[in-house]
């Protein structure tokens, strides 16, 4: 009887020590900071947190990044690609409400650690 508790009390903690580990972690300060501001202002071109940059790929990407599709055509395209979804045909949303929720799920993917469409990183 005593062992459950004990077995219970030693996976709370660590799952604390793993939260707080977690948190020391994201307190850190990231060495790769001081490029967030260039790859704002050229989107796609590289990522700040990737590990070693090459320069010719980041060179390919700025070109593709510069003269890639609009946000229009972006966003056209996606509307496209769901007209036959539940929430279109509901008439509920209107497509700029489409188009915000698909950007907010990719952001919130990028966010977690997920996979996410890189193509529409550039429109956060």
């Amino acid at each position: 009887m005593v062992l459950p508790l004990i077995a219970g009390g030693l996976g709370m903690y660590a799952l604390a020590e793993q939260e707080k580990a977690r948190k020391e972690a994201a307190a850190k300060p990231n060495p790769m900071e001081f490029l967030g501001a260039f790859a704002k202002a050229i989107p796609g071109s590289f990522s700040p947190t990737s590990k070693g940059l090459n320069f010719l790929q980041g060179l390919g990407h700025l070109g593709s990044s510069i003269f890639g599709p609009s946000e229009e055509s972006s966003q056209k395209a996606y509307l496209e690609d769901i007209a036959n979804s539940p929430a279109m045909q509901s008439g509920a949303f209107t497509n700029d409400d489409l188009w915000q929720q698909k950007l907010k799920h990719e952001q919130w993917k990028k966010a977690q650690g997920r996979n996410y469409n890189k193509d529409f990183e550039r429109f956060f």
